[in-house]
C-alpha cells in the first residue's frame, strides 16, 4: 500500500516563509550543479574501472597460461569465462571467492607479475586515480563522513541530495511542515533550529557508523527535526493522505484524513525499527539520522511549549506579520491625536473615515471598540461593536493571537453579556481558550454555542473541544456523556466518528 501526505488543515501562513523558500532554492541549485558534473565524473569512474577490470583479466589469464603450481585450472577457467561475459566491473568482487579471490589478492600484492611490469604499475595507479575522481563527486565533497567529522560537512550535507527524487521527497515534507513552523517561530529562529536539527541528525549517524567513510547526504535529518516539532505543535491537526493499493488485479486509490500525532507517530516508529536494523545489518538509508532529527525536534518543541517561548514566538510572529505600517497611517494618527485631547467624538469620526478607506486596519478596530466599551462616545447604538468585534475575532483567530481573543471575549461578556455571537465566532473563542488551557472558558463558550446555535454544523467540533477539556480535568463521565451526545445528535458529521472512536477507546 502506498501512502503520501498531500496537505493538512494548517496550510496557511501569515507571511512569506522566505527561509523555507531559500532552503528549497539552494537545494535545487546544488542538485542542478550535481546533475551537471556527475555524468562526466561517472564516465571517468567507469573508464578507470573498465581499465582495471581489463588489466585484471589479462594478468590473471597470463598467470593461468603459465600454469602456476597449486592453481586449480577449472577455477581459473571459470573465472576467465565470467570475466569475459560482460559483467559490470562494479560486480566483480561479488562473485570472486575461494581460490579465485586468493588470485586477485596475489595480483594486488604483485605476486602474479614480473618485477617492473608497467601494466602492474598502472594497475596500482588506477586505485589512486579512482580515489581522486571519487573525491570530486558532489556526494564526497559535500557529504558528512563520520571518519572525518567536521561541522562544515554536517552543514553542507543538509543541502545536497543524491538525485531529483531524493530532493523532491525532502522538499515536499519541508513544505508541509517547515512553512508552518517558520511562520510560528519566526524566520531566523526556524533557520537556526533547522540547521541544528540537521547537525544533530548527522551526529547520530556518525555515532552509529564511527570510522565510516560513506558520506551522509540529504536534508532528511533536518526535515525530520521539523516533522518532530510539527507533531508537538500541531498534534491534532488533521493530515490529508493519498493512498493507493492493488486488490487482486484492480487498483484502488483515494484520500483520507488522520491526526498529525497518529501519522507522524507511525512514521517515527518505523524509523526506530529500521534504525535497529541499520545498526545490526547496515542500510543504504540513514534511518538513524531520521529518528535522531525527529526526536530532537519534538524535544525542542516540548521545551518551548513548557517554558511559554512557543506562544511568545507565535505572538511575535503574528505582530511582525501585521507590521508597523498601520500605526503610521495618517488617518490613524489623526484619530490618536483627537483621542489624546479627549475629543472622543472627533476621534470616532476619524476612525470611521479610516476604516472606510482601510477596512482591515486592526489598530483602528481595536481603538474604536475600546472607546465603545469604555463609554467614551455618545453613541447609543451597536454600530461600532457590530463593525469591529467580528473583524477582531477573525483577525485574532487567523493570526493565532489566542490571548487577545480570549481577553476580548471576557471583556465583551463582562460589559455586554447579552450581545450575541455567531456560531463561528464562539468556536473561535473556544479554540483560543483551548490552546491556552483555560478550561472553564472553553466550557463557557461551548455551552453558549449549544444554547444559541443548537443546530450549527460547527457545534460538534466545539463539543469535541469540551470533551478534551473534560478529559484533561479528569471528568471522564462528563467526557463520555459529551461524546455520546455528539454521536447521537450528529451521526453523519465527521466529528461523530471521532467521538465514537474515543468512546470505544474509553470502554477498553
Amino acid at each position: 500500500m502506498f501512502l503520501l501526505p498531500i496537505g493538512h488543515q494548517e496550510n496557511t501562513v501569515r507571511r512569506l516563509p522566505w527561509v523555507s523558500v531559500s532552503i528549497l532554492l539552494l537545494c535545487v541549485a546544488m542538485q542542478i550543479y550535481a546533475s551537471a558534473v556527475q555524468p562526466g565524473l561517472d564516465r571517468e569512474l567507469r573508464s578507470l574501472l573498465e581499465e582495471r577490470f581489463t588489466l585484471e583479466r589479462k594478468l590473471i589469464a597470463e598467470h593461468a597460461a603459465r600454469g602456476a603450481p597449486g592453481t586449480k585450472q577449472q577455477d581459473i577457467e571459470s573465472l576467465l569465462h565470467q570475466l569475459s561475459d560482460g559483467i559490470d566491473p562494479h560486480e566483480l568482487r561479488d562473485f570472486i571467492k575461494g581460490d579465485e579471490a586468493a588470485l586477485l589478492k596475489k595480483l594486488k600484492a604483485g605476486e602474479l607479475t614480473e618485477p617492473g611490469d608497467v601494466r602492474f604499475a598502472r594497475y596500482q595507479a588506477i586505485d589512486e586515480d579512482l580515489k581522486a575522481v571519487e573525491a570530486r563527486t558532489p556526494a564526497m565533497m559535500l557529504g558528512y563522513k563520520p571518519a572525518e567529522g567536521g561541522l562544515r560537512s554536517m552543514l553542507t550535507s543538509i543541502f545536497a541530495h543524491l538525485g531529483w527524487l531524493h530532493l523532491i521527497g525532502n522538499m515536499w515534507f519541508l513544505y508541509l511542515v517547515g512553512c508552518n513552523l517558520e511562520d510560528r517561530w519566526g524566520n531566523w529562529q526556524f533557520l537556526g533550529f533547522y540547521l541544528i536539527a540537521g547537525c544533530v541528525a548527522a551526529g547520530a549517524f556518525g555515532a552509529l557508523h564511527a570510522g565510516s567513510t560513506t558520506p551522509l547526504i540529504g536534508a532528511s535529518g533536518a526535515v525530520a527535526g521539523a516533522m518532530g516539532a510539527f507533531m508537538v505543535c500541531y498534534a491534532r491537526t488533521r493530515v490529508k493522505l493519498f493512498y493507493a493499493y492493488i486488490l487482486v488485479i484492480k487498483p484502488r486509490w483515494g484520500t483520507f484524513r488522520a491526526p498529525t500525532g497518529f501519522v507522524l507517530g507511525l512514521w517515527l516508529a518505523e524509523q526506530i525499527v529500521m534504525t535497529i536494523v541499520e545498526a545490526h545489518a547496515g542500510s543504504s538509508v540513514a534511518y538513524s539520522a531520521h529518528a535522531a532529527g525527529f526526536a530532537f525536534g519534538a524535544i525542542v518543541a516540548l521545551v518551548l511549549r513548557a517554558t511559554g517561548v512557543d506562544e511568545a514566538l507565535d505572538r511575535a510572529s503574528a505582530q511582525a506579520a501585521e507590521g508597523p505600517a498601520w500605526e503610521a497611517h495618517p488617518g490613524y494618527l489623526r484619530a490618536m491625536d483627537a483621542l489624546d485631547r479627549q475629543d472622543y467624538e472627533t476621534a470616532r469620526t476619524r476612525l470611521h473615515d479610516l476604516l472606510k478607506e482601510s477596512i482591515d486596519h486592526p489598530g483602528g478596530h481595536e481603538v474604536l471598540l475600546d472607546m465603545c466599551f469604555d463609554g467614551k462616545t455618545t453613541s447609543t447604538d451597536l454600530f461600532d461593536v457590530d463593525l469591529s468585534l467580528p473583524f477582531l475575532i477573525e483577525h485574532y483567530h487567523k493570526a493565532r493571537l489566542d490571548e487577545p481573543l480570549v481577553a476580548l471575549y471576557r471583556r465583551l461578556r463582562h460589559l455586554m453579556p447579552a450581545y450575541g455571537l455567531t456560531d463561528q465566532e464562539l468556536l473561535r473563542v473556544a479554540t483560543a481558550a483551548h490552546h491556552r488551557k483555560e478550561n472553564a472558558l472553553v466550557v463557557t463558550a461551548v455551552s453558549e454555542m449549544m444554547t444559541e446555535h443548537p443546530a450549527s454544523t460547527a457545534l460538534p467540533r466545539a463539543m469535541l473541544l469540551a470533551a478534551e477539556v473534560q478529559a484533561r480535568t479528569g471528568s471522564i463521565d462528563l467526557q463520555r456523556d459529551t461524546l455520546q451526545r455528539i454521536s447521537d445528535k450528529f451521526p453523519e458529521h465527521a466529528c461523530a466518528k471521532l467521538a465514537r472512536d474515543e468512546l470505544a477507546r474509553l470502554e477498553t
